[in-house]
């Protein structure tokens, strides 16, 4: 949750007035604004809808916020993610901090963890029955239904952004984004206009905007990394509060939440991630490992000494090896779990997971500002 109570309490307040006109207006909806850069929403069985503030901070007005939490309402009334259980990330993406959380391995295969970074959208016929129902709810509840093709232009853009940017560091574009495949779900197409036009008739007369009052409510909101989890720059990462700098392999992209920092390929074939736990100072870095995952063998171990700081490295055997290590430090123990997807073999990427382990070291006073 982004940790502000007016704005949470905001978008609660514009989340149900346009879930009561909702076909499923009985449900006890819940929005939640989540501190993440990431231009994303998403929806979960029962009413419980999520906001990034990334996205947040390029909407307009309270009509382009209402149409968000009104598409995402869609894919509820509409049952999308029952219907499509199977395809919904947003299964994956609870599932990573309790995979991750409960140590190496020691509950699931931790290279189901990136199974999509971020939350994708559910096909383009879902899509557009969900800004359908999402224009309808806007219209009954007074806003503009316009607001919904106002929204996917804001998409659009983005799409086409995050495009160019990877172009331009010779990287082959991530498929897909936030509300489907936008080479299929322009804001001029067809179907979209088809199906937004029933709420325009049913919108008839004056209807409500609202920008003056959405962006002073936006006022003081954190806009891309914050200092508070960490702020990346090109390859590195940085985190003041922690006082630590990792590096990553050139064109690789990160994934950083307050309870795990991801690095992964393009690809999204290889990851390692990084958790931060209390060190057992009884403990040597090794026996720590050990002890972390249980009955399951490693091999290939070697002490890390990094500057003053000690920690322990080997690979966890098993059908899918993955690479382990942890970093004493003060009071805490830095976990790292690298792994690769599918049947591919560790080796293919063990030589940049260590040099992503062994880059961690303190800040210098240089960087800090960078922090």
């Amino acid at each position: 949750r982004y940790e502000d109570a007016k704005l949470q309490a905001y978008i609660q307040r514009v989340g149900e007035r346009v879930a009561r006109s909702s076909h499923r207006n009985q449900l006890n909806y819940v929005f939640t604004l989540v501190d993440s850069p990431d231009v994303n929403a998403f929806a979960l069985p029962g009413g419980y809808i999520y906001i990034h503030r990334g996205l947040l901070a390029y909407l307009n007005s309270e009509a382009e916020l209402a149409a968000v939490l009104g598409h995402e309402v869609g894919h509820v009334t509409a049952r999308h993610s029952v219907r499509q259980q199977s395809q919904s990330t947003a299964w994956g993406l609870l599932g990573q901090a309790a995979a991750i959380g409960t140590g190496v391995g020691a509950v699931g295969d931790l290279t189901n963890v990136m199974g999509n970074a971020f939350v994708r959208g559910y096909g383009r016929d879902m899509e557009l029955e969900a800004d359908g129902l999402g224009a309808q709810y806007l219209a009954r509840s007074g806003y503009d239904p316009q607001a919904m093709i106002e929204v996917v232009k804001v998409l659009k853009s983005q799409e086409d952004f995050a495009r160019e940017q990877a172009a331009r560091r010779g990287e082959a574009p991530t498929a897909g984004g936030y509300h489907g495949l936008f080479d299929t779900h322009p804001d001029n197409d067809r179907r979209l206009q088809e199906v937004i036009g029933p709420a325009r008739a049913l919108a008839g007369g004056n209807q409500e905007v609202g920008r003056d009052n959405f962006l002073q409510m936006l006022d003081g909101l954190v806009f891309g990394d914050s200092a508070a989890s960490g702020i990346r720059r090109g390859r590195n990462f940085y985190h003041g509060e922690l006082d630590f700098t990792l590096s990553y392999p050139q064109g690789w992209q990160l994934v950083n939440r307050p309870d795990v920092l991801i690095g992964h390929t393009p690809d999204e074939q290889a990851f390692i991630a990084m958790t931060l736990e209390a060190a057992d100072k009884q403990l040597s870095p090794a026996e720590f490992l050990r002890r972390r995952v249980g009955n399951q063998r490693l091999v290939a171990g070697e002490d890390l000494r990094l500057g003053t700081l000690q920690g322990y490295t080997a690979v966890l055997q098993g059908q899918s090896a993955r690479r382990v290590a942890v970093i004493y430090r003060g009071d805490n123990a830095y976990l790292f779990v690298a792994a690769v997807k599918g049947r591919a073999s560790l080796e293919t990427e063990d030589q940049r997971f260590l040099e992503v382990i062994r880059s961690y070291r303190p800040l210098k006073p240089a960087e800090r500002k960078l922090a």
